[in-house]
């Protein structure tokens, strides 16, 4: 995958709902407990109103876009600068705000920019 067509693959999942440690699949009772378990404050309580639906993080929107499961530190240990600036400054100047947060844009952009995991 390309650093475009994760930027395109992101863009189509505006508006997803975002909770800590999720990876672009439906969120249920189990992993919502579960996640609570492992990243105690990370996962909301109020992430529990988005059961049946799919969420996401930022390491879990590049996963879900890549097919490639790792967290964010996996991603950036593997990361390879290039491009970066063209990606960033898309991002500085994007204005709208939706589920997924503006932090996880710039940060898919930035991975993008990285050829992240691949050629």
């Amino acid at each position: 995958m390309t650093g475009h067509e994760l930027v395109a693959f992101a863009r189509g999942k505006l508006g997803t709902p975002y909770v800590y440690g999720m990876k672009g699949e439906v969120l249920t009772q189990k992993m919502y407990d579960r996640l609570r378990i492992l990243f105690g404050p990370l996962v909301w309580e109020s992430d529990a109103a988005k059961i049946g639906q799919v969420c996401v993080d930022c390491s879990g929107l590049i996963s879900w876009g890549t097919g490639i499961l790792r967290n964010s530190q996996g991603y950036h240990d593997t990361a390879d600068a290039r491009g970066i600036s063209a990606f960033t400054s898309a991002a500085e100047n994007t204005s709208r705000r939706t589920a997924v947060p503006m932090a996880c844009e710039s940060a898919l952009l930035r991975a993008a920019a990285l050829h992240i995991g691949s050629a």
